[in-house]
């Protein structure tokens, strides 16, 4: 075979001039498309092999300015790209490509490729002789017809030649010219010219499913015009013997066929002729021709026609079947295989343009597995990947056929489950999720239990348009996990307000620092006897948008977006200069205690940030105390425990704050380098009513004791609280008895007095 390779790249063309001479053809080869069109004109070529990205010419100009020139049919041009896409795809085959390969090229698949428009272009020469042979017949049936009466039955038999090879012709144009887009129009084409081939008045066509070897019916004429999308067995009746051989199987008569089925909608069927649709040598398909009522003789030169017809056919469904599976590619997940976010916007647009006309009801559930960021930091990607996997089987095993199911992204899955259900039971819906999620997951080699939270909404009640669902949906979903996740919430308007204020105010705080609008107050902490030991630096946020806003709002938005980061840094900067100033002062050994985030801790560089920030000060390690919660141990509590290490061994106090909130377990806090332990306000209030607490805290403090630590009690408030937490030991005190947090220079002014 001739074939015209044009590639710019010098190396990647000779390789395949070498690769294709090898197979013993005959090769030209050009750097452009210019030259390859040139070369076209003066060749007689089976096949071009071009690049897409050429000078002055590329693969798309070559095939687009070949496309008029006479004989181009008889040519397969193949296209070849190194950055292949749905579009250039689609493009090349509508412009008549036969082919595409990706690079680099494969052998393997190019020499298939090769084989297959060598194939390809054989049948379009028996076509061409096809016509000449028409032509000739005509020509020789007049000449008959004129001079031979007697010869009339030798005319009709040649008449029914003719007439067969033109529904032939016929039947093959239809294939060469049907647009490969329209799938099911193509496998209705296919068994309607097949049926005419043969005079065969009833047949079907059916598409195998490796997966589950069944047959699926698409099409079907006459006796099996009811049947449409029945399935059944590959390997059952006259099927199982094409399926698992691949060949041809023609029943003379199947009244007496062996392996004949006990239905009553074949007792009229005769005569079967049953052949094969490959692709890649697997029968992925069969298309069936029979008679009725009387045996019909089944000549060798039917069951010819239709093999030949059968393996046009497959290159056909080849080209289809490659756009399938861009398709595929396009709307469904690759790591789950459920449906991704395009297919499932198409579906809820659906479910809207149904809902516009009072045709659809229905929820929208948003899951969002609890705590996977954990498994992806601790463990790696990949073991996340297999929760995430396992989380999608969990869903559509609990969903089954009543919902459709799909990954939106991340961990996120969404659930459209349509129909008129009342909140009731869309809430046992939605409990019968969390318990389907909520279990053991196997992740490396140990069993972690996982949770999830899930957001709800009510089409189209709470909204016509997909943004505006999946927007509310993701609002009630982050209620669920405020709520203390594993949980659900129904959608509420309240929801999007608190969304859109945590926006507001997420958005200004990335602008605080550069404004100017953050500032530290200091808290001092005292001996019980008064004497200063120190202050804690604690962040003010005074908006110019929001006012004053409350800590207790804004760092939680700065743990979720990561400013927490950046604004501890300048926390611990500032703090590090004000102890610069207590110690020109002559109060050097007071302490400035800065807390740090787990988000801060988790940072590579965070012992270096301490150490630096220390050292621009000019002031001594022991001027600062790093204050923790329990809470650093949810990420990585052997990676905490070893920053906290190096702080301690360069010098620093390390003080556990809001001890009795979090773990208060005696493990960790043995585990923890700390030399204070502070207890939190909430234990506090109530001593002086509750002699349980009472006792609570004078346990707390005995531990504290026991293990070497000095005890600070947060937020004493009044004089008996004093008195009680000095008769049960307490070291130091913090609360507003002595001072609430006060700016820099009160702070100096409250040391003076």
């Amino acid at each position: 075979m001739d074939i015209l390779v044009l590639d710019d790249d010098v190396d990647s063309r000779r390789y395949l001039v070498r690769f294709l001479q090898s197979l013993g053809h005959r090769v030209e080869e050009y750097s452009d498309g210019e030259a390859g069109v040139r070369a076209f004109t003066a060749g007689n070529f089976s096949m071009v092999l071009s690049d897409i990205l050429m000078p002055r010419k590329t693969g798309i100009d070559f095939l687009q300015t070949i496309a008029s020139f006479p004989g181009r049919g008889d040519t397969s041009v193949v296209l070849m790209t190194a950055n292949a896409n749905v579009e250039t795809a689609i493009s090349a085959l509508r412009l008549g490509a036969y082919d595409y390969l990706t690079k680099p090229i494969n052998l393997d698949g190019l020499a298939a490729i090769v084989e297959r428009a060598a194939g390809y272009q054989g049948m379009r020469r028996d076509n061409r002789r096809l016509n000449e042979e028409m032509v000739a017949m005509n020509e020789r049936l007049e000449d008959t017809n004129r001079r031979l009466e007697d010869e009339n039955k030798i005319r009709l038999q040649m008449e029914v030649s003719l007439l067969r090879r033109e529904r032939q012709y016929r039947a093959t144009t239809s294939l060469l010219t049907c647009p490969v887009e329209e799938f099911e129009d193509l496998l209705e084409s296919i068994l309607r010219d097949a049926l005419q081939l043969v005079k065969a008045p009833d047949g079907y066509i059916v598409l195998c499913d490796d997966g589950t070897q069944t047959c699926s019916i698409h099409h079907g004429i006459g006796l099996y015009a009811s049947w449409l999308m029945e399935s059944w067995p590959a390997e059952l009746g006259m099927q199982e013997y094409v399926y698992n051989t691949g060949e041809i199987l023609t029943v003379d008569d199947y009244r007496q066929y062996p392996q004949r089925l006990n239905d009553k909608r074949l007792d009229r069927l005769t005569s079967v002729i049953m052949l094969p649709l490959k692709q890649e040598g697997q029968v992925q398909g069969m298309l069936c021709a029979s008679w009725s009522d009387m045996v019909h003789p089944i000549s060798t030169e039917d069951i010819e026609v239709l093999r030949q017809f059968c393996d046009l056919a497959t290159v056909a469904l080849e080209r289809t079947n490659a756009q399938k599976k861009i398709s595929h590619m396009a709307f469904y997940d690759t790591l789950t295989g459920l449906p991704n976010r395009a297919s499932l916007s198409l579906h809820i647009e659906q479910e809207m343009k149904k809902a516009q006309y009072g045709k659809a009801l229905g929820a929208i559930l948003f899951i969002d597995m609890d705590d996977l960021k954990s498994v992806n930091n601790n463990f790696g990607h990949s073991f996340g990947d297999n929760v995430i996997i396992t989380a999608g089987k969990h869903i559509v095993d609990a969903v089954g056929e009543k919902a459709f199911v799909a990954r939106s992204g991340g961990d996120e899955f969404i659930i459209v489950l349509s129909g008129e259900y009342s909140r009731e039971e869309v809430a046992r819906f939605a409990d019968t999720i969390i318990n389907a999620l909520c279990q053991e997951y196997e992740v490396s080699i140990v069993q972690l239990h996982m949770t999830a939270s899930i957001g709800v909404v009510v089409y189209p009640d709470d909204g016509d348009s997909t943004v505006d669902l999946l927007k509310k949906a993701d609002i009630a979903m982050y209620a669920a996990k405020k709520a203390g996740k594993n949980c659900w919430r129904f959608y509420e308007p309240i929801f999007l307000q608190e969304a859109y204020e945590k926006m507001m105010l997420t958005n200004g705080l990335r602008r605080a620092l550069e404004r100017g609008e953050l500032s530290l107050h200091y808290q001092p902490q005292l001996t019980v006897k008064g004497a200063v030991i120190g202050f804690e630096a604690l962040l003010r946020w005074n908006s110019f948008e929001h006012g004053s806003v409350s800590p207790i709002r804004f760092i939680p938005l700065a743990e979720e977006s990561g400013l927490i980061v950046s604004i501890g840094q300048w926390v611990l900067q500032e703090a590090c200069k004000f102890a610069r100033r207590l110690a020109d002062m002559g109060k050097g050994t007071l302490h400035v205690a800065v807390n740090i985030s787990p988000r801060q801790l988790m940072a590579d560089d965070i012992v270096d940030t301490v150490r630096r920030s220390i050292a621009d000060a000019d002031i001594k390690p022991e001027q600062i105390e790093i204050e923790i919660t329990e809470s650093v141990l949810i990420e990585s509590m052997e990676d905490s425990i070893c920053k906290l290490v190096q702080l301690r061994d360069s010098g620093l106090m390390i003080s556990l704050d809001d001890f009795g909130t979090g773990y208060s377990s005696l493990t960790y806090l043995r585990s923890l380098p700390v030399g204070v332990l502070k207890i939190d306000k909430s234990f506090i209030d109530k001593i002086t009513s509750d002699e349980i607490q009472l006792q609570l805290v004078g346990s707390i403090i005995d531990l504290g004791h026991a293990l070497g630590l000095t005890i600070v009690a947060e937020g004493v408030e009044t004089e008996d609280q004093l008195k009680l937490l000095t008769q049960y030991g307490c070291d130091c005190i913090q609360g507003y008895i002595f001072s609430p947090p006060i700016p820099e220079e009160e702070a100096i002014k409250f040391l003076n007095k």
